[in-house]
């Protein structure tokens, strides 16, 4: 388009000159000197000066014709206005006074009086002009004068100029990103590789052609639909732009990973004109992405293992415990001396002990896991803090201290939150009081802090009257394996745990936990967690006057199955059952617990869940599928070792309607029985 533009331009400088040169002839004789012209001939004439002076008003040019001497005689055009000067206005001055500061201008019209046709290009900051210059001469040869036309080439070099720049800002870019080009034109289905391009697979540029196959060959087989439909989807316009990732042969053929990006033109009747993107190399930025998802892949099965590890220990260590503490039990309730019942309390008391060790070790693990879920169910405050003072009022009793709890006015009777993982951390900060005071009190409240749309934020205070905190364990007693006295001569047991496992609950359940030394003697634990107002009904309060009367007298005895491998727990369970006078099957596998309800019919049944041929949540979903049949439902208690929330949430999609843990104390066990079939022992 440019160019032919500039063709047609020459084409009417050629015709203004021929014009011109045949308007200053017939003006003329051959030796100049003016000759008149019949009336005609001067007509014509006059009809070409005016197509001539149409011609030069409205192009961006100046004719010019100078004599012998390089005077002026003619200087018309419409370019003359970028010169600042007006048609005319040199006619009758020298060349060379008008130009005596463009001593190129000046050199090329001598040329052109000397006989020379010269053709120049005259370069100002303002202004860019072509010249051509010829010389008229007579018969006998000499310089009458010169002709010219001189065009204004300003735009066009300024055009040039600004695509110049603008090409060596893009290749700048291109150079720049590292990034590979690519051009394909739809009308001749050529396509341009940038040297980059050829780089980044390996090559050099001259090793491969710039033909569309050498990109559609290299792509990986597993790749190829994907990007003929992205790069489908992009021409027929129905995605903005081109996008993907996909991988490339290389020369060694390996597979290199390459971003692609382009951009299509279309013409207006909506085809593809041209499509031009780049490439980017990004296979070290897969490899990592590669690496890191391995990485989780492995963590996410190292976690599982720890899991299924922790799931096996708990089991593992929970089941001689049940057996210990369970038997120890039993016997403490038979006619003893003084002396065994003293070595039996010690035995129970230690494995109870045991239990408290393995339990902070397994919640600290399954902290550090992330295997530890919060539930959010109602219930009641003021209950938490009670059973806590319950639980840990005999060890306060035997240091002769005192156990105190209170709430403020402001806190709400009932809260939605996990209410087992609050009493976990009251238990904790509380125990380890009582552990750390001689004498005095121990004391538990629990306030309101603030509340807003989100929910409550409660403050939870242990405070007691011991040895307090050494200054220089105040900032480390959180963290795991830490205790205030670690010297050899330490009067308190424990692993350095239970505040560890506090510190991580308290943060799981939205709250921040700290300590201080009180004034006068003694120390302050503070934690606050993130719970929430609710309408729900709390479950009933066991240790209200009606509720207890209500689980005092028996209604029946109980015909109760009793699923169980291990042969201590089958003699201490069954002895359970049968003191409070409930009657019991035993059996030691999941396919015999199905068979055995299949052919008689049981109140209750107690189901471990690890047992050899058939598990127990297989055993109780086959049991339910059975069930659908007859309409019947007998409730199933699963009475394991394993205590993972996995676990639990095992269990009850199983069909269990309860879970409970071992070593299960008697009482905890026939709360539960009488839940379901109102037996009590």
């Amino acid at each position: 388009m440019a160019g032919g533009a500039y063709s047609l331009g020459l084409c009417v400088l050629a015709a203004a000159v021929a014009l011109l040169v045949r308007l200053a002839v017939s003006r003329r004789g051959a030796g100049g000197d003016e000759i008149r012209v019949p009336r005609k001939r001067a007509a014509a004439l006059e009809l070409s000066e005016q197509h001539l002076h149409a011609v030069v008003a409205n192009a961006p040019l100046v004719l010019f014709a100078l004599d012998a001497q390089g005077v002026f005689t003619l200087s018309e055009g419409k370019a003359l206005g970028a010169l600042g000067r007006q048609p005319g206005q040199v006619v009758g001055q020298s060349i060379f006074d008008v130009h005596r500061d463009h001593p190129e201008v000046r050199d090329c019209f001598r040329r052109a009086l000397a006989g020379e046709t010269v053709i120049f290009t005259d370069r100002t900051p303002n202004y860019t002009f072509e010249l051509w210059v010829i010389p008229r001469k007579d018969s006998s040869g000499t310089v009458m004068g010169v002709i010219g036309v001189s065009l204004d080439v300003t735009e066009r070099v300024q055009a040039e100029q600004q695509a110049r720049s603008a090409e060596d800002r893009w290749q700048l870019a291109v150079r720049g990103n590292n990034d590979g080009i690519y051009d394909w034109d739809a009308a001749t289905g050529k396509v341009f590789y940038s040297p980059r391009w050829k780089q980044i697979l390996g090559y050099e540029d001259g090793e491969i052609e710039n033909r569309s196959e050498e990109w559609t060959s290299r792509i990986h087989p597993d790749d190829l639909e994907m990007v003929q439909r992205a790069e489908r989807d992009h021409l027929e316009r129905v995605t903005p732009y081109y996008h993907t990732e996909y991988r490339l042969r290389a020369k060694d053929g390996s597979y290199r990973w390459v971003l692609a990006r382009g951009q299509a033109q279309w013409d207006a009747a909506g085809h593809p004109l041209r499509f031009i993107g780049s490439h980017t190399d990004i296979t070290e930025h897969k490899l990592a992405e590669h690496a890191l998802q391995r990485a989780k892949e492995e963590a996410e099965a190292a976690n599982r293992a720890k899991s299924q590890f922790l799931a096996n220990m708990s089991h593992e260590m929970r089941t001689p415990l049940n057996g210990i503490i369970g038997m120890s039990e039993l016997a403490l309730d038979t006619e003893l001396s003084a002396e065994q019942r003293e070595y039996l309390a010690t035995v129970k008391s230690s494995a109870e002990s045991l239990l408290m060790t393995i339990d902070e070790v397994l919640d600290f693990a399954r902290v550090e896991t992330g295997t530890i879920e919060l539930a959010a169910t109602a219930f009641r405050l003021r209950q938490s803090l009670d059973e806590t003072i319950e639980c840990l009022a005999p060890r306060a009793l035997e240091k002769g201290l005192r156990l105190k709890s209170e709430i403020s006015p402001d806190a709400p009777e009932v809260v939605l939150g996990d209410a087992a993982r609050l009493r976990q951390v009251l238990t904790h900060l509380a125990g380890n009081a009582i552990k750390f005071t001689d004498q005095g009190e121990v004391r538990l409240s629990a306030a309101v802090e603030s509340e807003d749309a989100s929910g409550l934020c409660l403050h939870f205070t242990v405070t007691d009257t011991g040895i307090g905190i050494a200054g220089a364990k105040l900032g480390c007693i959180f963290d795991a394996f830490t205790q205030a006295d670690g010297s050899l001569t330490r009067r308190h047991g424990g692993v350095g745990l239970g505040l560890s496992i506090s510190s991580k609950l308290v943060r799981l359940m939205g709250g921040t936990i700290w300590a201080e030394n009180r004034e006068g003697g003694g120390s302050a634990f503070h934690f606050t967690i993130r719970c929430r107002r609710t309408a729900a009904p709390a479950p009933p309060d066991p240790r209200q006057p009606e509720q207890r009367a209500s689980q005092g007298a028996p209604e029946r005895h109980a015909h109760v199955l009793v699923a169980e491998d291990n042969a201590v727990n089958q003699r201490l369970v069954k002895r359970m059952l049968e003191k409070s006078g409930c009657s019991t099957v035993v059996v030691g596998d999941g396919r015999e617990a199905v068979k055995a309800v299949g052919s008689e019919a049981f109140d209750l049944v107690l189901m471990d869940i690890q047992m050899p041929v058939m598990d127990g949540c297989e055993a109780a979903a086959l049991i339910r599928q059975r069930e659908k049949q007859t309409g019947a439902h007998v409730p199933i208690v699963a009475l394991t070792a394993h205590t993972m929330n996995a676990d639990r949430e095992r269990c009850f999609a199983a069909g269990m309607d309860a879970f409970l843990s071992k070593p299960v104390q008697t009482a905890t066990l026939f709360q539960t029985i009488h839940g379901f079939i109102g037996v009590s022992a």
